[in-house]
């Protein structure tokens, strides 16, 4: 008998999402099938989505179903498993990283190790986990620093390379001294294409602006990119695994968090090709900063003017 697995995603095709549908299909046992609604190739899932086509269970990534969808499909009776999205109301069980910690770890490594002061940081997708949790830890992170750093500049990014490099550039351009000298993106392929367009515009790189991503997908064009490593196909491999230990009548619930660690380039430190992953725990990276909060939430400059 066939076991089918529908899948909701948002884009099937981004760096991301791919790579976690590929660690699923490659984990998958041979009676195994997938269906994909990816909602940028085949529109937003209604209450109806996948009621024509017989599923066993359905695997949700970064919110690409709204809640109304959700509740259609559990009482259909349909096993769920989340994955980068949350619903801690409901008993669903979830997948995701630990983002707090990794952006622990990527702020320390800008300020203690690099030396850094005049942060940016690049956003997500608004609406998704990932990026509402990377934002407001980063917002958390740097707060132990305040006596050391002017106030970070957010800017528009969406999990999009293009509209990235066009924030940076922005705000590169509204001033006539480089105003930034570390950027941290809430992903990988953000980061590499800005390291990219800086390098074009003559800035070096990390020597005058360091930059670092989120969440290595081992993908060419951002493996030279510092970053916290998430690992995305045990991601994939354990939501599958999640998924079908329920359609087998094993009950889940709870929220499963993976670790992440840091691994650095010379995108943040010349000289350097790549560093093995070094894990620094949020307890030391909140020791060692000293005085006084200079600064709260209210005074962290939003970038929207510039993005």
């Amino acid at each position: 008998m066939t076991t089918t697995i529908g899948i909701l995603t948002y884009d099937s095709t981004g760096s991301y999402q791919s790579h976690l549908l590929a660690a699923m299909q490659t984990a998958a046992p041979p009676d195994v099938q997938f269906i994909i609604h990816s909602s940028l190739r085949d529109g937003i899932p209604d209450s109806d989505v996948f009621e024509d086509i017989p599923v066993h269970g359905v695997i949700v990534i970064a919110n690409a179903a709204s809640p109304e969808v959700l509740t259609a499909l559990q009482a259909r009776g349909i096993p769920l498993s989340l994955v980068s999205h949350e619903m801690r109301q409901w008993a669903i069980p979830s997948l995701r990283f630990n983002n707090e910690d990794g952006m622990i770890q990527l702020v320390r490594h800008l300020v203690q190790d690099c030396g850094r002061r005049r942060l940016a940081f690049v956003r997500g997708i608004p609406e998704q986990i990932d990026a509402k949790e990377r934002e407001a830890a980063f917002a958390e992170a740097v707060l132990p620093y305040a006596p050391r750093l002017t106030a970070p500049i957010f800017l528009k990014g969406d999990f999009d390379a293009a509209t990235a490099v066009e924030s940076i550039t922005r705000l590169l351009a509204s001033s006539p001294e480089v105003p930034i000298d570390g950027v941290i993106a809430a992903d990988d392929a953000m980061a590499a294409a800005i390291v990219k367009a800086l390098r074009v515009m003559g800035i070096a790189v990390p020597q005058q602006i360091a930059v670092a991503g989120f969440g290595s997908v081992d993908d060419s064009d951002t493996e030279s990119v510092t970053t916290v490593r998430a690992d995305v196909g045990a991601l994939g491999r354990r939501a599958l695994a999640q998924l079908l230990h329920q359609i087998r009548g094993y009950p889940m619930r709870g929220v499963t968090t993976l670790s992440v660690n840091l691994q650095i380039t010379g995108s943040t430190q010349a000289g350097i090709a790549t560093v093995g992953a070094f894990h620094f725990s949020a307890k030391y990276a909140r020791h060692g900063t000293g005085g006084n909060v200079g600064f709260q939430r209210a005074d962290i400059r939003r970038g929207d003017n510039v993005s």
